[in-house]
C-alpha cells in the first residue's frame, strides 16, 4: 500500500517536472539572447524565476481548497506571499500559452497542409476560371 502512495506521489510530479524543464529552457534561451547577463547567471535566473513561477502556478490553480484557506487567513502573510508570486504565475502560463501556439501553429503550417490546402484553392478557382472563358466564348 505504502508503494502505490509513492508512485502515486511520484507521478503527480512528472508534470511539474515537465513544466519547469519547459520554463527553463525558454526563460534561459531569452535571458541568453540578451546581453544583460552571462551565462552563469542567466542559468541562475532562470532557474529562480522557473521556480517562482512553478510555485506560483500552484498557489493559484493547484488546490482549490487550500488557496482558498490561505486567502481566507486573518494575518497578510499570504496575500503579500500572493503579490510576490502573481507576476511570475503570469509569466509561466504566458510562456506555456505562447510555445502551444508556436507549436500549433508549425504543425498546421506545415509543407503537408500548405499543399492541402493550395490544392483546395486551385480546384476552387478552376471552375470559376472555365465560367470565365465560357462567358468570353458566349460574348463572342
Amino acid at each position: 500500500m505504502k508503494c502505490v502512495l509513492l508512485l502515486s506521489g511520484l507521478m503527480s510530479l512528472v508534470p511539474v517536472c515537465v513544466i519547469f524543464i519547459i520554463l527553463f529552457t525558454a526563460i534561459s534561451t531569452a535571458l541568453k539572447q540578451t546581453s544583460l547577463f552571462n551565462k552563469k547567471t542567466s542559468v541562475v535566473v532562470a532557474l529562480c524565476v522557473s521556480l517562482l513561477g512553478i510555485i506560483g502556478l500552484f498557489r493559484f490553480f493547484g488546490a482549490v481548497d487550500k488557496a482558498v484557506d490561505v486567502v481566507d487567513t486573518s494575518d497578510n502573510s499570504g496575500a503579500v506571499l500572493d503579490v510576490i508570486l502573481l507576476p511570475y504565475a503570469a509569466l509561466a502560463v504566458t510562456i506555456l500559452l505562447l510555445l502551444l501556439l508556436l507549436f500549433l501553429s508549425k504543425m498546421f503550417t506545415s509543407g503537408k497542409l500548405k499543399r492541402h490546402f493550395n490544392q483546395i484553392e486551385e480546384r476552387s478557382k478552376k471552375p470559376k476560371l472555365i465560367k470565365k472563358r465560357n462567358e468570353k466564348r458566349l460574348i463572342k
